[in-house]
């Protein structure tokens, strides 16, 4: 029985002299055969005659045929969590977009909400001017109101005084 020896490098960097699993043999495979062996392809394992055999092919056909019936239906799973994961990406995007939709319109709205606030503030003033010119407007037209009563009575204080001398002056022609 021949066997390959190969070296193999180990996690801690030094080269350790590895001795293959052979199929058919009683040695069992360890876990740190799978890891060392890795990278050997499956041609350069014997069996116990010495003949170097590829182990894909060992499976008899009713296995493979399990297999591939097994492998369809992950497949159809597969193809059924594919397809809920693009729903779940279809409607991140959405959300995304929504979001980017919202803090756009948020932005807007503030800068509408800070245009409204300055002509607010400046329709305040206005406002606050135009009741100080009322107000002034009625205090002078109160001043007004008084000077006029009081021509107005001279004024009729003058006229009685003309009708007086009117009167006086008729008689005196008579």
């Amino acid at each position: 029985m021949r066997s390959k020896i190969k070296w193999v490098r180990t996690p801690a960097s030094y080269f350790v002299l590895r001795k293959p699993p052979v199929s058919g043999t009683d040695r069992p495979i360890s876990c740190s055969d799978h890891i060392n062996t890795h990278l050997m392809p499956y041609s350069n394992f014997s069996d116990a005659k010495g003949a170097v055999i590829n182990e894909n092919t060992s499976l008899n056909a009713a296995l493979i045929k399990n297999v591939r019936k097994r492998m369809a239906g992950m497949n159809k799973h597969i193809a059924k969590y594919k397809n809920a994961n693009t729903s779940f990406v279809k409607e991140n995007v959405y959300l995304k977009n929504r979001q980017a939709w919202m803090t756009k319109s948020q932005k807007r709205q503030k800068k509408t909400l800070v245009y409204l606030k300055y002509k607010h503030n400046e329709l305040t003033e206005k406002v606050t001017d135009l009741s100080n010119l009322l107000m002034e407007l009625e205090a002078s037209n109160a001043l007004l109101r008084e000077r006029n009563a009081v021509l107005e009575n001279e004024s009729n204080a003058r006229d009685e005084v003309n009708k007086e001398n009117d009167h006086e002056l008729d008689e005196a022609k008579i």
